[in-house]
C-alpha cells in the first residue's frame, strides 16, 4: 500500500512531470528534422547541389535540416522528388507539418513523380509540367499545374 504524499512531495512529483512532458514535447518538434536528415543522408549530393538541383535555396534545407521551421507543402515535395525519396518517405514527412497529399490533380501528379523513386531536377519537374499542362489544357474543369519557381537566383 502506497503512503500518501505530502505537499512537498506531490509538488516535486508535478514538477518531475512537468519536465517530462517538456522535454517529450521538444523532441516532437524535432521529429521532422530526424526524419528529413535520414531522407537526406541516403542521397549522395550536398546541401549546394540539392539546392542548385531543386531550386529551393540552400539556406531552407539546412533549416529543414536543423531548425523546427515552417515548410510549405510543395518544398517538401520538391525536396523529396529531387532527392528520389519516393511516396511513403514524403507523406511521411508532410503528415510531420500537418500536410497530406489529396486526390486532387495537382497531387496525384506529385505522387507519380516521387512514386518513380528517381531524383528528378526543377528542369526535369517543369517540362514533365509543361508536357501535362498541354496534354489536358482543353478539358472541362482542367486547372493548369503551377511550375516550380527556381529560387536559387
Amino acid at each position: 500500500m502506497l503512503a500518501e504524499l505530502s505537499p512537498r512531495e506531490e509538488k516535486l512529483l508535478n514538477i518531475i512531470k512537468e519536465k517530462l512532458d517538456n522535454q517529450t514535447s521538444f523532441q516532437d518538434k524535432f521529429k521532422f528534422n530526424k526524419l528529413f536528415n535520414t531522407e537526406f543522408d541516403k542521397q549522395d549530393k550536398t546541401i549546394e547541389k540539392l539546392a542548385e538541383y531543386v531550386g529551393i535555396s540552400g539556406k531552407t534545407i539546412e533549416r529543414c535540416k536543423n531548425t523546427n521551421v515552417n515548410v510549405s507543402k510543395t518544398i517538401i515535395i520538391r525536396l523529396c522528388i529531387g532527392m528520389g525519396s519516393g511516396v511513403e518517405p514524403c507523406k511521411i514527412l508532410l503528415e510531420e507539418k500537418g500536410f497530406i497529399l489529396t486526390n486532387s490533380f495537382t497531387d496525384s501528379f506529385y505522387t507519380y513523380l516521387l512514386s518513380l523513386k528517381k531524383p528528378l531536377s526543377i528542369c526535369e519537374c517543369n517540362n514533365l509540367i509543361d508536357a501535362i499542362n498541354k496534354k489536358y489544357a482543353g478539358n472541362p474543369g482542367f486547372k493548369k499545374i503551377r511550375k516550380f519557381t527556381d529560387r536559387t537566383k
